[in-house]
């Protein structure tokens, strides 16, 4: 065997090793097919390589992924051109002074079959011994590639490039973004996410909220372009082709408003002492290349303070229902809760009212420290798994009133708090989540005399709603009667902390009596449906043989929130008011109710010149004419039944004595007929 048969078998051979070294260090994310030419074809091909680049290009599959992140590239070795053989060899660097033994350290603890005294260049080693460090190309990229990026220190590696990703470095190819590190001196590099993320603001946009809920990246190990020619196959080869995949995850927060069952509420309406349940959903971050300990993991749900916060009902991990942790500390997870303000981030456009903002607020964290650092006899870490918090709340006396025209929502907001670093664990980015309203609406009855409009005190009603029966009491819905159990006549299984308490019973209805202006305003609180009123007392001096009853609707219309829907949710519970409307008195027989003022006076007793029957402007706030709200019902009634209405069931109590009179002068009329009869026969005789 002549020298020059050797030493091409030889380089054929670390060429061979280079490529398995190359590919499993992560110099690549893919390799590209090899530029093939004819064997034979070019005797002197290997003039002209290796070929090699000066970048390295970052791909992600969204904007949202990389943009605002900054990245900094720390070289580990040059790559060794091979003079005549169109080949190239990895030797490790040795600037600064430090970079060398450091990295001989790292590759030790990556792989112990690494002896830095016996096997010298760190990087020269892995390419000509088959020490593989393998790599994976998906989360969670777990190997021993992992390891040595991990236990390289990025402090002891001299100065890095740099690049940020922003308008003016993101470039759009195809279906993926890019941005590239240029200038670079060929060979490899550890490539570190240096990001330092801004606090979001509480008006924080989606776009800036997608962005937020992506982590940092791990640490990547990644070659400029090296192209060699491979003798065997008289062939170009790639090796490196200076591209690779960004390696960091979503983390997203969301929220919804769901049923006892876990079905999103399409109709976020409630009365005031209802049980409101609420769905925060979120991920278990893949933690390769996080240190074990130290990692923060923290759910924040703040509710306005319409809002009693009840419980925690449930944490789950994928089907695992997950412990709270005990006195000792023992469990998955820890529950605090705390006095705060509230800031809302639905902004101009949303329907938090101003009275809400900066007013008291509630923050209940769950922290599962304990989960995700594998403390305290935490249930086994399922990374990537969904994670299912469950809290329950009641609406209490302080929740605003939505009114036609004025749709105003009780928020609760959610927020997640986690080391989205790598490099740093106490590093912690705040991810807004969904902020969802429940809404309640009012409506009042006024009293007056049908002839005058005059106010009328000391009438009394009942109300029965269609859905629950009728109104019975009212009991203080505090937040410090969160959770004080059922009340024996409400329905359903759900705490329920005072406000309205419902009857089946007419007899154990309550009767809301008129004030010295006709007011009855007490009925704040209630949700949407059917309400049926019935005047069971006439005012002194009026007449009770006439009380009218009468029904109508509240209707409210939602409108989904699609920015908080996860990707792939076909129905989600958060919702905002479109329009609530007051439907028209139905079923009063003596035509004494009117909507809105309706105050009678024109003779006729039909209202006078300004009222409605059905009162509204165009966005349905109030009579178009008198300015009475649409939610106001108003009820006359009269002193002397000749004063009712001419129509309808008073007409025919009118009629009653008319045909009477009628009766009464026919009999006359005939009994007089025959005493005329009889005198006449007399006569004759």
């Amino acid at each position: 065997m002549n020298r020059l048969t050797h030493v091409t078998r030889l380089m054929r051979s670390i060429l061979a090793v280079l490529a398995i070294a190359l590919v499993s260090i992560g110099m690549v994310s893919a390799v590209a097919p090899p530029a093939s030419a004819t064997p034979g074809e070019d005797a002197d091909a290997t003039a002209d390589h290796p070929v090699v680049g000066t970048s390295i290009t970052i791909t992600a599959d969204t904007s949202a992924q990389i943009r605002g992140h900054t990245f900094a590239a720390y070289q580990l070795g040059n790559y060794d051109i091979l003079q005549h053989s169109g080949t190239a060899g990895l030797k490790t660097v040795t600037e600064p002074a430090s970079a060398y033994q450091h990295i001989q350290n790292a590759m030790a603890q990556a792989n112990p079959a690494y002896d830095a005294e016996r096997d010298g260049d760190p990087l020269a080693w892995a390419v000509q011994v088959e020490g593989r460090l393998d790599h994976s190309a998906a989360s969670p990229w777990t190997g021993l590639t992992r390891a040595l990026a991990t236990a390289l220190n990025p402090s002891e590696l001299g100065e890095p490039a740099t690049v940020t990703a922003n308008d003016g470095t993101i470039v759009a190819t195809g279906e993926q973004v890019t941005v590239t590190l240029d200038g670079l001196d060929p060979g490899l590099y550890l490539i570190v996410d240096v990001s330092v993320r801004q606090a979001q603001s509480p008006s924080s946009s989606q776009t800036d909220t997608d962005s937020t809920s992506w982590t940092n990246s791990i640490r990547m190990v990644a070659g400029t372009r090296l192209t060699v020619w491979d003798a065997a196959t008289n062939s170009s080869t790639t090796l490196a082709d200076g591209v690779i995949n960004l390696k960091n995850q979503s983390v997203p927060i969301h929220k919804q408003i769901v049923d006892p069952d876990g079905k999103p509420q399409p109709e976020p309406d409630y009365t005031i002492g209802d049980t409101i349940h609420y769905e925060i959903t979120s991920t278990v971050p893949a933690y390769t290349g996080y240190a074990p300990t130290g990692r923060i993991y923290r759910i924040l749900d703040t509710m306005s303070q319409g809002l009693t916060y009840v419980g925690v009902a449930s944490v789950r991990i994928g089907e695992t229902t997950l412990t709270e942790a005990t006195g000792d500390g023992a469990g998955d997870y820890t529950i605090s809760v705390r006095a705060t303000t509230y800031e809302s981030r639905q902004g101009a456009a949303g329907q938090v009212p101003d009275a809400l903002i900066g007013q008291p607020a509630t923050e209940i964290t769950v922290d599962l420290g304990n989960y995700v650092n594998q403390a305290n006899n935490a249930n086994p870490l399922q990374e990537g798994a969904d994670v299912t918090v469950l809290i329950v709340a009641t609406l209490n006396d302080n929740a605003v009133v939505s009114d036609p025209g004025l749709p105003q929502g009780n928020p609760n907001k959610v927020d997640l708090v986690y080391s989205h670093n790598p490099e740093d664990l106490t590093d912690q980015a705040t991810v807004p989540g969904g902020e969802v309203n429940v809404y309640t609406f009012r409506f009042r009855i006024r009293k007056t005399d049908l002839g005058t409009g005059q106010p009328l005190e000391g009438a009394g009603f009942i109300v029965k709603s269609a859905d629950r029966g009728y109104l019975k009491t009212y009991e203080s819905a505090s937040a410090e009667r969160a959770g004080e159990g059922v009340n024996a006549d409400q329905a359903g299984n759900d705490a329920r902390s005072g406000g309205w308490i419902y009857t089946s019973n007419e007899s154990d209805a309550m009767v809301f009596t008129s004030d010295a202006d006709g007011m009855i305003d007490g009925l704040d609180g209630l949700d949407a449906g059917t309400y049926t009123v019935t005047e069971t007392k006439a005012p002194n001096d009026y007449q009770n043989a006439v009380l009218p009853t009468f029904s109508f609707t509240i209707t409210a219309a939602y409108q989904q929130d699609s920015s908080s829907k996860p990707d792939g949710a076909d129905a989600w519970g958060d919702h905002h008011l479109g329009t609530v409307t007051f439907g028209a008195p139905e079923g009063d027989v003596w035509k004494l109710v009117q909507q809105g003022g309706g105050v009678a006076g024109d003779g006729n007793g039909s209202g006078n010149a300004g009222g409605s029957a059905n009162a509204g402007d165009a966005d349905g706030s109030g009579d178009a004419n008198d300015g009475v709200p649409t939610f106001q019902y108003t009820v006359g009634n009269v002193r002397n039944v000749s004063a009712l209405p001419k129509t309808g069931a008073a007409g025919v109590v009118m009629l009653v004595p008319i045909v009477a009179l009628l009766v009464a002068a026919a009999i006359i009329s005939y009994l007089h007929g025959r005493a005329l009869q009889r005198n006449g026969m007399h006569l004759q005789e």
